[in-house]
């Protein structure tokens, strides 16, 4: 029989569950993510509730942690359907990720482990909030652009092209090469910050034997 001190500690965990679910959530609908304030309160609350049904149900035979390994399983299909492929690459990791990390915080406020819950919750916040600025930052370094040019039929404009990628700090990461009347046409990708990219395009803008193309198809 559940005595009436557990039926409050019941009433605690859960309590607990819907307000880191909350607190998550709300963080996440103001960034208009799809797993938004609902979303992740019910992820929250349900995880807490699987932990908690899985200690009721334990026994001599049943293994109370069974049923709460599970969550982990679950939970990871759950994730999967935020994450889509687009025309910019991949896209709702985050999203994904978040939606495993509430259901890891619902899992620990249903085993009473409030300390950790809570202790977590501001852990995921601190990333949530605090990391996008060092991922942006990071991002500026790690640019990604395309360029396609034109030079004349010559062996030495091959290495003159890469050298102009290198002395503009860019990495070639993709290069191919191919003749189109008398001239030769380059299709390059590079990784290198934002402005090293800027200040390349400009010095080709100026440059009247190395010309500038659209990409090809």
């Amino acid at each position: 029989m559940i005595t009436l001190m557990s039926q409050w500690d019941i009433i605690i965990r859960l309590s607990l569950a819907l307000g880191l679910g909350s607190v998550i959530g709300f963080e996440r609908a103001l960034r208009d993510k799809p797993a938004g304030f609902r979303t992740n309160i019910l992820i929250c609350v349900g995880s807490c509730v699987f932990t908690i049904a899985s200690q009721a149900l334990s026994g001599p035979v049943v293994d109370d942690t069974r049923i709460a390994a599970q969550i982990v399983t679950g939970v990871g299909f759950l994730g999967a359907g935020a994450i889509i492929r687009d025309a910019k690459g991949i896209v709702g990791l985050t999203t994904a990720a978040t939606i495993w990390a509430v259901a890891a915080l619902g899992m620990a406020a249903g085993l009473g482990q409030f300390t950790l819950a809570v202790a977590g919750t501001a852990g995921v916040l601190l990333v949530l909030l605090g990391f996008p600025f060092a991922g942006t930052l990071i991002e500026t370094r790690r640019d990604v652009e395309e360029y396609c040019l034109t030079t004349a039929k010559s062996a030495e404009e091959i290495d003159r092209v890469n050298a102009l990628f290198m002395q503009a700090r860019l990495r070639i990461v993709l290069s191919d090469y191919y003749e189109k009347s008398d001239k030769i046409v380059f299709a390059i990708k590079a990784l290198g910050p934002k402005d090293a990219h800027r200040e390349l395009r400009r010095k080709l803008l100026l440059l009247d034997d190395i010309r500038l193309c659209e990409t090809r198809a």
